[in-house]
């Protein structure tokens, strides 16, 4: 038998709708939403903060300390002394002394060419002490009066010297020792010494002069002399005083001397050579006296 298609369907569709009403039955509702704007709140939004970028990681290492050496100071070193210079006398004629200055006897007289040896010096090498060839002692010239090699002269020791020693005469008595700000007077009484022995006063002084001790001897004809000494050494002044006759010295006497009130109080006692010849006590054999007179004439040294 042979079916129509045309009457079948009508009869799928309403299959079909049965089974989508039932569907839509069994399923269960869904509840609607709500289409309002959600509710805003001020909460505020976090500022954007940069991301640190990450650094180089810089290894430290110890650096040593520099090692601490002593520092070598440098002083200067000290030229050795020099031994016996020779040179020769540069005038026609020179006095040599027998102390460093024009107020000592004189001793020799030395003629122009003369060789010498040169032996000490002053501290400020103005003075120097020689040996005359074929002369039996030493004495003191000017430097200025030798023609010395190329050498500083301050290389040669220093010395003092002796001086002779006469027994015919003490040393004066003091009158009076006084100050005057630099100023130092030193007054004393007349000895009476012959005419023909008589050869002055020798005072022998170490006085400040420019912040430094100087020796400052003079010869004085009389019995009254001034002396600067000044403030600003480190050690006192100091002084002593002879009788000076044609033979040589008498013995010394001290002279209190007056320090200078700019200054402090010393406690050293300044180192003052011996001056003389005495016998018994650093006596040299056959020192020569000097002559009963310095000569007159064409000398041209002190």
């Amino acid at each position: 038998m042979k079916i129509n298609k045309s009457l079948l369907r009508p009869v799928f569709f309403a299959i079909l709708s049965s089974l989508l009403f039932a569907c839509n039955l069994s399923s269960p509702s869904t509840p609607a939403v709500a289409e309002s704007a959600p509710e805003v709140s001020d909460t505020p939004i976090p500022a954007a903060t940069a991301t640190p970028e990450p650094s180089a990681t810089v290894t430290l290492t110890e650096t040593p300390l520099p090692t601490e050496t002593a520092t070598e100071t440098l002083t200067p070193t000290a030229l050795p002394t020099l031994g016996p210079v020779e040179g020769k006398v540069n005038v026609e004629r020179a006095n040599c002394r027998y102390g460093p200055g024009p107020g000592y006897l004189y001793e020799y007289g030395f003629v122009q060419d003369l060789p010498v040896e040169v032996l000490g010096r002053t501290p400020n090498g103005e003075w120097v002490f020689v040996q005359g060839l074929w002369y039996q002692s030493g004495c003191w010239m000017k430097t200025e009066l030798l023609a010395l090699p190329d050498i500083d002269i301050m290389r040669v020791g220093e010395y003092y010297g002796v001086l002779p020693y006469s027994e015919y005469y003490p040393p004066p008595q003091l009158a009076g020792v006084s100050r005057e700000e630099d100023t130092v007077t030193v007054a004393w009484i007349d000895v009476g010494m012959t005419e023909d022995k008589y050869r002055g006063y020798l005072i022998e002084a170490w006085v400040c002069i420019d912040g430094q001790i100087e020796f400052s001897p003079v010869n004085i004809d009389g019995t009254i002399t001034n002396f600067t000494d000044e403030a600003g050494c480190s050690s006192p002044s100091y002084a002593r005083i002879f009788s000076s006759e044609k033979h040589g010295y008498s013995y010394w006497r001290e002279i209190p001397w007056p320090q200078h009130p700019d200054n402090p109080e010393f406690d050293v006692t300044p180192v003052i050579p011996t001056p003389y010849i005495h016998p018994g006590e650093n006596m040299v054999e056959n020192t020569p006296l000097p002559p009963t007179d310095e000569p007159s004439g064409n000398s041209t040294s002190p």
